[in-house]
C-alpha cells in the first residue's frame, strides 16, 4: 500500500487521516490530467507523492505545494533526483496560479487531492483565476455533484453557478471508501473541470456574493430571498431586473438557469 497525502482525503476532518491506497485511481487521475499533454503541472497536496511521482514523468514542470512542513520536506527530498518539481510549502489558497504558469494556463494542468473544508474555497478560487485550461479533483462525491449540478437538480448552487460562468465539469467515475485506508464514511468522486470561454461578464466576486445571497434562504422565491438579503436592493430596481430577465420573482433561486442568475446579477450589481 502506498500511502498519500496526510488529511487530504479526510472529507471535512482537519484530524481525520484517509489515505488512498488504490494506485489504479491515483494512476486514472493522472492519465485525465495528462490527456492533452501538457507542459506545466501544478498539484495541491502532493503528501508523500502516489500522484507526484507519476504525474512529474508526464510534463516539464511540476510544482507541488503542501502546507505541512515535514511533508513538504519530505516530498523535496524524494523528488529532487526527477530534476523538475519544485516544492511550495505554503497554503495554497494564497497561491498565485497565474504567476506559477506563467500566464495564461494554456499548457497547464492543476490537480488537487481537497479535504471537504477545503473544497468551496479553492474551487471558487480556481474558478476565478481561471488560470488552467484543465483541472482534476478528487473531491467529496456532495461537492463533486455541486459542481457539476444544472438548474433543477441536486446540488445546484452557488458553486455551480460560479463554475458555469466560465468552466464545464464533469464526474469522471466514484471512488468508493474502500480505496481509502483506513476506509471513510463517504463516498468520493473524481471530477475533471475544463476552462471555456466566459459566459458571463460580471465580476466574479460580485457574482459569487450575488449567488450567495440568491440561494441563501432555500424556501424563498428569488424575489424574496433577494430583498431579505444582505444585499440591501431597492423592491422597485429589482422588480425591473427580474422583468428585464424574464422572471416573475416567484421562481425559487434552485430553478433558475445560470445564464438568467448571471444576467440578473449583472443588472443589479453593477
Amino acid at each position: 500500500m502506498y500511502k498519500n497525502h496526510r488529511g487530504a482525503w479526510s472529507h471535512g476532518s482537519r484530524l481525520g487521516q484517509n489515505f488512498l491506497k488504490d494506485m489504479g485511481v491515483a494512476n486514472a487521475i493522472v492519465n485525465a490530467a495528462t490527456a492533452l499533454a501538457p507542459k506545466i503541472a501544478v498539484e495541491i497536496g502532493p503528501g508523500k507523492g502516489a500522484i507526484t511521482f507519476m504525474l512529474a514523468r508526464r510534463v516539464e514542470n511540476l510544482t507541488a505545494i503542501e502546507m505541512d512542513e515535514a511533508l513538504a520536506r519530505g516530498i523535496r527530498k524524494a523528488t529532487e533526483p526527477l530534476g523538475n518539481v519544485e516544492v511550495m510549502e505554503d497554503d495554497a489558497l494564497r497561491a498565485d496560479f497565474r504567476g506559477i504558469v506563467g500566464g495564461s494556463g494554456e499548457g497547464a494542468v492543476l490537480v488537487a487531492n481537497l479535504p471537504y473544508y477545503l473544497s468551496t474555497p479553492m474551487l471558487r478560487k480556481a474558478f476565478q483565476e481561471a488560470a488552467f485550461k484543465r483541472m482534476v479533483f478528487m473531491l467529496q462525491l456532495e461537492v463533486a455533484n455541486k459542481v457539476c449540478a444544472t438548474a433543477g437538480k441536486d446540488g445546484y448552487g452557488p458553486l455551480a453557478v460560479a463554475r458555469w460562468a466560465s468552466h464545464d465539469a464533469e464526474i469522471l467515475f466514484e471512488v468508493p471508501p474502500s480505496a481509502f485506508e483506513p476506509a471513510p464514511s463517504v463516498k468520493s468522486a473524481v471530477v475533471i473541470i475544463r476552462r471555456t470561454e466566459p459566459k458571463s461578464t460580471i465580476p466574479f466576486d460580485k457574482l459569487m456574493k450575488f449567488t450567495d445571497a440568491a440561494f441563501m434562504a432555500r424556501r424563498k422565491n428569488i424575489k424574496n430571498a433577494l430583498l431579505s438579503s444582505p444585499l440591501g436592493l431597492d423592491h422597485d430596481d429589482l422588480l425591473r431586473a427580474l422583468g428585464a430577465v424574464g422572471l416573475t420573482g416567484t421562481e425559487r433561486a434552485e430553478e433558475i438557469e445560470e445564464v438568467r442568475i448571471c444576467e440578473l446579477a449583472s443588472l443589479l450589481m453593477s
